[in-house]
């Protein structure tokens, strides 16, 4: 038992080096996370290798771990350290492996401890097989590792596929790089029809992003928001936006100033627009959000701040618009 405890802390891996040796040597294969950690210490010290693959084989024989059995697969499937090259038996063990691990925790652990040491070719082929297997943690982790381009050729495409298909625990991170996919694909757009669509799917990620529980999906929907260039896709959030500034926050206020200040967003309102950015100065003055669109919308150029200052000048406090009146 002192063993496994001592191996439980990868981030030590010198500290654990002593222990790692005594347990290979005896073949002290205690559980999955025990694997997990060992694993780890041989991507940094290789010369432990053979003993490991010793010990994984007794213990995927003996059927006593989940992460032995994934591993014997892999080494089987690529013929690796001495193991004939079989992908039939290779299957057998990996059908074996995901039957006796429905939570997917062991798969994602050695897929990212594959990653996290940038030995991409097998995470990539364990990924392939989870995802085969109906695996979520590994189709994930495939997604990813084809966005990236890594130990596969990058195929965002695939990766959107992926993605789109993830149900359940994976749900979360999935809707959320997809987000960023489609954020990145967004900036790129040269013509208003691509602007249009990718501004709808945009909008959608982070929409189901929100819905899925993001801490801070609220604050970067308010912030893509004030970038929408695409009237009919502002049209579709602007009731939630007036409803939400209304209610008092700060980001929702600072959004319809950015919407209804500039021309080009089909919403055009300078009054209003001006009217929701005192509003949220009064609110929040500090908002990033607020200092975004000050700079971006009212303050880009000498003019701009004298027709702000200017309409600012005629406004008093009692005319902002809050929770008590009906400016939106």
């Amino acid at each position: 038992m002192w063993i496994v405890v001592s191996l439980s802390n990868r981030d030590k891996i010198t500290e654990a080096l002593p222990y790692a040796k005594i347990a290979l040597e005896h073949a002290e294969i205690a559980d999955d996370d025990h694997i997990v950690a060992l694993l780890n210490i041989i991507f940094k010290h290789p010369e432990f290798t053979p003993s490991f693959v010793e010990a994984v084989k007794q213990s995927a024989l003996s059927r006593e771990t989940i992460a032995a059995r994934i591993l014997y697969a892999l080494f089987c499937d690529q013929g690796l350290h001495g193991f004939e090259r079989n992908p039939a038996i290779a299957g057998q063990w990996f059908q074996d492996a995901q039957q006796a691990d429905p939570q997917n925790r062991i798969w994602d652990e050695i897929i990212s401890a594959f990653t996290e040491a940038k030995d991409y070719l097998p995470a990539a082929l364990l990924a392939h097989k989870g995802q085969e297997l109906n695996n979520d943690s590994a189709s994930f982790q495939l997604a990813y590792l084809y966005d990236e381009g890594l130990g596969v050729k990058q195929d965002t495409e695939r990766a959107i596929e992926l993605y789109q298909k993830l149900t359940d625990s994976c749900q979360l991170e999935a809707q959320s790089n997809l987000f960023v996919i489609f954020r990145q694909r967004l900036n790129a757009c040269r013509t208003k029809d691509e602007r249009h669509a990718m501004e709808k799917k945009t909008l959608d990620a982070i929409i189901q992003v929100e819905q899925l529980g993001s801490d801070n999906a609220s604050y970067t929907l308010h912030r893509l928001c004030s970038t929408l260039h695409t009237p009919e896709i502002i049209a579709q959030i602007l009731p939630r936006l007036q409803e939400e500034a209304t209610q008092g926050v700060p980001e929702a206020m600072a959004a319809l100033a950015a919407i209804f200040g500039s021309k080009k967003k089909g919403h055009y309102h300078y009054h209003n627009s001006v009217l929701w950015l005192m509003a949220c100065e009064a609110c929040d003055p500090e908002n990033p959000l607020l200092e975004e669109v000050k700079e971006t919308v009212f303050e880009n150029s000498f003019f701009g701040r004298i027709k702000l200052a200017w309409v600012q000048a005629g406004i008093e406090p009692h005319q902002l618009p809050g929770a008590d009146n009906n400016m939106v």
